[in-house]
C-alpha cells in the first residue's frame, strides 16, 4: 500500500471518521470514538 493509504488511515482514526467517508474499505478497524 502507499504511504498516503496508511495516513488516511491514520488521520481517519484520530478524528473518528468512518471508513467508508474516506472512500476506504478497511471496515476491520474497531470504531474507538
Amino acid at each position: 500500500d502507499l504511504p498516503v493509504i496508511h495516513l488516511a488511515q491514520l488521520l481517519g482514526l484520530a478524528f473518528g471518521v468512518p471508513a467508508s467517508k474516506l472512500g476506504m474499505d478497511y471496515q476491520e478497524v474497531p470504531a474507538k470514538f
